[in-house]
């Protein structure tokens, strides 16, 4: 749980773009918002010697976390910190700032500033893999970051080693098409071993992307006629959701319990999986009995 005895590695900030070397920071969070955040610069495309830090600690796991549209640092930090239990003790969660402008009317700029430094975050994803050979490297993206995850891994050739870029994936929210899904995601060989979509019938603001970018968005679709290969598709409908029915998998305390469970690779269905219909392809998650924990405010 991340926390405020937790390691100064436990959590860390990766801000990307392109044609520059990724800069880390670390970041611990206090008991209710982010307590402080230490710049460490680091040179190297690799970020050689923070690789190196994380190989010293005994880090077993990575989690990379990329926010979605208009977020911005301390908004997706805030949002980073409800995973606390997605991540254990010896894991490290590595946030990724991709330059969201943080405004909820820039979502062109924010597109735009998606595609530009999708290369990045490849070499990233790429730097794991390659300096860190035996660490599970484990994904969560949301809204706009799945699509900045898909144009990242169109290109990407599978490693020599044949080992998957990424072991497990869950995609919430995704602002793609299932053609940008199935080109970069599920192809064979792809760069995920399994990936997990979190769609949802009610998310509005997905309902508004469809209508800028004139196609359907894959957060949306609930009823799957055929599988896709290494993929599970999970209607969270019942999650507890803002206005724009957006945000659920960034806020429902329970959605986000299941996440964690199907980043730790949990047994498919979960207890709060069922089909709708016998032969249905997706799950529909059953959202737990309401009850009302202390709300989290920051300062």
């Amino acid at each position: 749980m991340l926390g405020p005895t937790a390691s100064a590695l436990a959590t860390a900030l990766v801000l990307i773009g392109a044609g520059r070397a990724p800069r880390y920071e670390t970041a611990r969070f206090g008991p209710e918002c982010v307590a402080h955040r230490t710049a460490v610069h680091l040179g190297g495309s690799t970020a050689s010697a923070f690789l190196a830090r994380a190989r010293a600690t005994g880090v077993r796991r990575i989690v990379v976390f990329v926010p979605g549209f208009a977020t911005g640092v301390p908004k997706g930090l805030h949002s980073a910190r409800l995973f606390g239990d997605v991540v254990g003790p010896s894991d490290l969660l590595l946030y990724v700032d991709w330059g969201s402008a943080g405004k909820k009317y820039d979502y062109i700029r924010d597109a735009r500033t998606a595609a530009a430094n999708a290369p990045a975050l490849a070499d990233l994803l790429l730097d794991l893999h390659r300096e860190l050979p035996g660490r599970e490297v484990d994904l969560f993206a949301h809204s706009l970051g799945t699509r900045i995850v898909a144009l990242a891994l169109a290109k990407v050739k599978a490693p020599a080693d044949k080992r998957p870029i990424v072991e497990r994936a869950v995609l919430a929210a995704p602002d793609m098409t299932i053609a940008d899904y199935t080109r970069a995601i599920a192809r064979i060989p792809g760069p995920f071993d399994h990936v997990t979509l979190y769609v949802s019938r009610h998310d509005r603001a997905l309902l508004l992307s469809t209508v800028i970018n004139v196609h359907h968005r894959l957060g949306r679709i609930t009823a799957w006629k055929k599988p896709i290969a290494r993929t599970d598709v999970v209607d969270a409908s019942a999650a507890r959701t803002g206005l724009d029915g957006h945000g659920y998998a960034i806020s429902d305390p329970a959605l986000i319990a299941d996440i964690g469970r199907t980043l730790a690779g949990a047994a498919v269905p979960h207890p709060d999986w069922k089909h709708a219909k016998p032969d249905s392809i997706s799950w529909t998650y059953l959202a737990p009995a309401a009850h009302s924990p202390a709300p989290v405010t920051c300062p």
